[in-house]
């Protein structure tokens, strides 16, 4: 093991605990799955495909802890509930939950079918509150923690990502209106808004024709900062997942008692 994760165990140590990761097949999802189980943390993975869930699980299973994977579309309430008691059911507690799972597409807003706005809001805003709703009990009686990924985009607006950027904004601020309203209750709720990433969610909106070189050519709105980009097929100023530490750092008890949103930009 090396310097950096020894000093993440002892920093939040997870040993018996229980994570309920979503969107763990990839990306941040699976980062912040690994590193959970570094601080020894039990994982119940979530995501739509199973296939891609499997091998997370073993790698989790590699650094000698539990896991179990769920998968399900998320984009269905109910099936959010289901994720959470199939947790409980399979490991009696839950401590954390990590809602990373999520949906993006640039377009011009003029262009985007009704369907694609609904369904980002389905799953970057419904779904986490879905997920928070079944797992409130669980987490009171355990003095969790719930971590919810939004992204730098709920905080400074980027052009062709109106939808996407609006969720995330939503998603903000019902962490904070969560905070607030268990404030003296067992029970912390915090954000992460991370920049880009090289993700897979990332790469797959890199070909799309004009986007990239209109933004270029144009100054963001009053009030938004620039945000670096990554190009066709992909740019190294881009950071990679597996060094990302937000969304399991926000879990440890003293370093983040209600709600802290931390925007950070690649």
């Amino acid at each position: 093991m090396t310097e950096r994760w020894s000093a993440m165990r002892s920093a939040g140590d997870m040993n018996g605990k229980v994570a309920l990761v979503t969107g763990a097949s990839g990306g941040l999802g699976r980062a912040t799955a690994l590193q959970l189980a570094r601080a020894g943390a039990s994982l119940f993975l979530v995501d739509l495909a199973a296939d891609r869930l499997a091998p997370v699980a073993d790698e989790a299973r590699g650094l000698g802890v539990t896991a179990h994977v769920h998968a399900t579309d998320l984009a269905l309430p109910g099936n959010c509930a289901d994720a959470v008691a199939a947790a409980h059911e399979a490991f009696g507690r839950l401590d954390a939950l990590c809602n990373v799972a999520g949906v993006m597409m640039q377009a011009h807003s003029h262009a985007m079918a009704m369907e694609d706005f609904s369904r980002i809001f389905a799953v970057n805003v419904t779904a986490p509150f879905a997920m928070i709703r079944a797992a409130i009990p669980m987490l009171l009686e355990s003095g969790g923690a719930v971590v919810n990924v939004a992204s730098s985009t709920g905080v400074y607006p980027a052009p062709y990502l109106a939808a996407y950027g609006s969720s995330k904004a939503a998603l903000i601020h019902m962490t904070r209106a969560l905070a607030a309203e268990y404030m003296n209750r067992a029970i912390r709720f915090n954000a992460v808004a991370p920049g880009a990433m090289m993700t897979a969610m990332i790469t797959s909106q890199q070909a799309l024709p004009d986007i990239h070189r209109r933004r270029r050519g144009r100054t963001q709105h009053a009030g938004a900062r620039p945000r670096r980009r990554g190009g066709s097929g992909g740019d190294d100023r881009l950071p990679r997942q597996r060094c990302v530490q937000g969304p399991s750092r926000r879990l440890h008890r003293d370093r983040s008692r209600h709600v802290a949103l931390m925007a950070s930009r690649a």
